[in-house]
């Protein structure tokens, strides 16, 4: 009974010990940029001169379709849910979107990019610690959508879902830091780290009951 018991134990035990954490895969990223040249924009017919220097660089996860790229480009034509306060500082629109090899939009892409993020830099040092509004508008069928972030060290990013256009702006006011902590994506579900917990816990009961009765024999 003991040998029968030791070795269910030992089984368990080895099933038990592979059940690491293993990181999801994910598709190779495809990333462009665009430095703004400063131009005009304009907002509820009033014209606004943008920041020069700030470099958008735009990251995809999921690699667009064969045959088109990815396109970012510095434009004048700001998202259409932008909004400049009193106060504001518009700094820059950038337009993300992924072309056809005919030159033509594909839709598709730019709905499926997957996660998206859009890091600024080049922001001019007196922004520091202020709060940057992103407004986005989207083009693959996504609702337009406004994040806020804070300007560190010239440099201010954001996580969105699908390209569109992108418009910065600053407000003179103090900017807050998400300080959350975030565990990284595994890939594996609840299910699995259940039964590996529950293994562990079947080897160890085993292994305490081969040993209370070696102490007893």
């Amino acid at each position: 009974m003991k040998k029968i018991v030791a070795i269910v134990a030992a089984a368990a035990l080895a099933l038990a010990l592979p059940c690491s954490a293993f990181a999801a895969n994910s598709s190779t990223p495809t990333s462009g940029s665009a430095t703004s040249a400063g131009g005009s924009a304009t907002y509820s017919g009033t014209p606004y001169t943008g920041v020069s220097g700030v470099t958008a660089n735009v990251t995809i996860s999921n690699t667009p379709e064969s045959g088109c790229t990815l396109v970012v480009e510095d434009t004048t034509t700001m998202a259409s849910n932008t909004e400049i306060n009193s106060g504001d500082v518009y700094v820059s629109s950038t337009h993300a979107w992924v072309k056809k090899a005919d030159g033509s939009a594909c839709t598709t892409c730019m709905a499926n990019a997957g996660s998206v993020t859009v890091g600024f830099s080049g922001i001019p040092a007196a922004y520091n610690g202020k709060t940057a509004r992103v407004y986005i508008q989207h083009e693959g069928g996504q609702g337009n959508e406004v994040k806020t972030t804070t300007v560190s060290n010239g440099s201010a990013s954001i996580t969105m879902n699908g390209l569109s256009y992108v418009t910065l702006v600053i407000s003179d006011s103090a900017g807050s830091t998400d300080s959350s902590s975030k565990a990284p994506q595994t890939g594996l579900d609840l299910t699995t780290t259940a039964a590996c917990t529950f293994g562990a816990i079947v080897a160890a009961a085993g292994v305490a009951f081969v040993l209370r009765r070696r102490n007893e024999d």
